[in-house]
Order: structure tokens, then sequence, then C-alpha cells
């Protein structure tokens, strides 16, 4: 059973094998029939004989001609934040009609279609890119074969190096988009003259290579109207966004590690304080020389990285005049010489922490102690003075909470600024 649909299976490919190569000759005769190279020479020479390249290939003067356009794109090669340009490599197919380049097919054998080696020898559409970043030219299409039908339709495929002014929104680096928009125009021509019409909605991405750096997310062509509407536009728009794992990872994460490890000096014991943060301050500043090189260098529209890092700065040095404040109390031996209002702060805390120690271990004098938190005799009351170490163990902790909440402060606002 096996071997008959095996059989089956191959005889049925074998007839469909058959009718494809008979459907091909039986297409390719009837473009060439039996034509020869001198019917081709003869054609060509009878269609250039008395052809203008110049002259618009319309019978009246008041037609407009219809360029159809297409646009390939093949790499994206860079885009430079500083200039605020992209530079690509990309192609263009175009498609317009041409009166006098018809011909009948049978006059010269079924010859159906004849390609010129240089579309220089027939009419071609001075298609300019106006927000081009360099010298204003024509797309190349001298160097490009052009192909005739007999028809009259003439199509030119040609690509190059294209380098377009784009305007640049850095202020989400590294996770940054970008929309460039590359606007075409027949350089020369009113609207009542020519009119470009796109053949797609968007690229041709059929030949495309990806960009290590950068990701293509969506592409779109439409007409441009910005000039108002006695030229006819297309914008080739393209949105790109910029692939942010290296930087995350080796400019994003390092630098926010180096902020959190600022808070823990002041768990560091009294003497090592200032040489430690002095490291972490001088380890951050020279992280900053490193990856100053990575980041746009742009006044118009600033990475809010730029802000961050200025920021991480202040708040190092804010933590280092901090441990010089606190190193001046060590020399302090009467505790009396401390600020008044800090040390009544420390006696409410005392007195709040005394309480809520007492309610757990009786109800009933914790109420009483909180009637009269005055009374000698409670049995959880503190002090009324505090020590020196109670000064200087709450200066700590609570520059240890207020330094905390300052950086998650910070990086909080960074992300719902600059990256949400």
């Amino acid at each position: 059973m096996d071997t008959m649909k095996s059989r089956l299976s191959v005889l049925l490919l074998l007839i469909l094998a058959h009718h494809i190569f008979r459907s091909t000759a039986s297409i390719i005769h009837q473009t060439s029939g039996n034509a020869t190279a001198k019917d081709l020479e003869q054609l060509q020479a009878n269609l250039l004989s008395k052809y203008s390249k110049d002259n618009l290939p319309v019978f009246n003067l008041s037609d407009t001609v219809f360029v159809q356009m297409r646009m390939y794109i093949l790499s994206i090669n860079d885009l430079d934040e500083v200039s605020g340009t992209v530079t690509l490599s990309a192609g263009f197919n175009l498609l317009w009609h041409d009166y006098r380049l018809e011909w009948t097919p049978s006059d010269y054998e079924g010859l159906a279609t004849v390609r010129f080696k240089s579309s220089n020898s027939v009419w071609t559409p001075g298609i300019v890119m106006i927000t081009s970043a360099e010298n204003l030219k024509p797309i190349p299409t001298s160097d490009f074969p052009a192909l005739v039908t007999s028809s009259g339709d003439v199509s030119v495929s040609s690509g190059q190096l294209l380098k377009s002014s784009c305007n640049l929104e850095m202020t989400k680096f590294p996770m940054d988009f970008h929309t460039c928009s590359l606007v075409m125009t027949p350089w020369g021509y009113y609207m009542r003259d020519m009119q470009l019409q796109a053949l797609s909605s968007t690229f041709d991405l059929n030949f495309f290579t990806p960009n290590g750096e950068w990701d293509l997310v969506s592409t779109d062509v439409s007409n441009y109207t910005e000039y108002g509407d006695a030229f006819s536009m297309l914008a080739f728009t393209m949105v790109l966004s910029r692939r942010s794992a290296y930087y995350t990872i080796s400019l994003i994460i390092p630098l926010w590690l180096l902020c959190c490890v600022g808070p823990f000096t002041f768990l560091v014991p009294t003497g090592d304080r200032l040489g430690f943060m002095m490291n972490v301050y001088l380890s951050l500043a020279v992280y900053m020389t490193l990856v100053s090189d990575n980041l746009p260098k742009i006044s118009l529209s600033m990475p809010g990285l730029s802000y961050f890092l200025l920021m991480a700065i202040c708040y190092s040095v804010g933590l280092v005049f901090a441990v010089i404040f606190i190193n001046r109390y060590e020399d302090i031996d009467d505790v009396n010489e401390f600020p008044s209002w800090l040390r009544k702060l420390l006696r409410w805390t005392k007195k709040k922490k005394n309480n809520a120690v007492g309610s757990k271990k009786d109800t009933s004098d914790n109420r009483v102690a909180a009637l009269d938190p005055d009374q000698e005799n409670s049995e959880y009351r503190f002090p009324e003075e505090v020590s020196k170490s109670d000064v200087l163990n709450f200066i700590d902790k609570s520059m240890f909470t207020g330094s905390t909440l300052v950086l998650l402060g910070m990086s909080a606002w960074y992300y719902f600024a600059f990256q949400y």
C-alpha cells in the first residue's frame, strides 16, 4: 500500500513539473518568439531614432505623468545622534508609462520586452530626496538598466547609500525611539506635471539585513503635504528603536549599584567612614568619565541619564559632607552640647518605643503611662537624659534611612520621567 502511494506521489509530481515546464516555455515563447539579436537591435534603433529624453512622456501637454515608486531597504548603516542623521542602504523601483516606447511585438518576431543597458537612453524622472544631509542629487538611474515593455511601460530599479537628516529625541536614551522620514519629490515639476504614487504602503523588507544596535519597528509610505499641494511628495517613514540590553547591563545597572553603596557608609565604623565614602565618590567619578563616551553629546534633547548622573554626583557629594558633619560630633564629650531639638526628638522617640514595649507586657500599666508620662514609678519609662552613643546611633540610623529614601526617589523620578 505504501509503495502504491509513493508511486502515485511521484507520478503526480512528474505531471505537475511537466505542466509548469510547458507553461513556462509558453510564456517564454510568447515573450521572445523567434526574435534574434538583429531584431532587438532594430527595435532599439527604431524606438530611439526620433526619441527626445528631455520632454515629458505625454502626448497632450496638459496630461500628468504618474510615477509609481517602491522602496526596499537593505540595511541601516548608522544613526548619528550628534549630527542628527541616519545612513542606510536602499533601493528604489520606479514605474511609469511612455507612449513613445510602444511597438507591436509581431513586427519584431514576437519581441515583447527590450532592456536598455543604461536608463540614460530614455526619459527618467529626476526624483530628489529633499531631506538629504548631503548634496541634493537625483536618485541615480543612469547606471542601472531600464526595462521597457511593448505597451510602453518603463521600469528602472536603482540603489544607493542614503544619508538623511532625522529629528532625534534622546530624552529616553538608551530606550529611545526615533521616527525618520525620507521625503522624495520630482525636482522641478509641479503637481500638474508629475505625481508620485506609492506601489506599497510599507517598505519592501525582503532584502533587509538587521542591525546590531537598531531595531526596525515599523515602516510607512504616505503622501507628504507639509509644504502644501503644489508639489507631489512621498514620505518614506521608519520607526527605529535602540537595542538597550548593552547599555542596561554595562551602564545603568552598575551606576545604580554604585549609588546603592552610599547609604551603607553610615553602618561602617566611625573611623573608616570618610575614607569609605571618598572611595565610593571617586569610583563614581571615574565611572562617569568612562561612560561619557557612550552618551550622546547633544544639548537640544539631553538624555535623562545625563541628569541622573549629575544627581548621582550631587548625591555622593552630599553624603561626603554628611560624614564630615557626623565626625564633628565624635569629639563632643558633653551630651548637652548637641542641639536641643535633636535631644528632644530622641527623647520623644525613646518614649514612643518605651510605650510600645510596655503595651505588649502590661496593657494596664501602658494606659497609666500614656495618661501620665512623667510618673516616676513607671516601669517602662526611659530616663529623661540621653547619652552620647544614643545620639550618634540615632543620627546614623536617620542618615541611613534618609539617604536610602533619597536614592529611591531619584530612581523613581528617572524611571517615570524618562523611561515610563
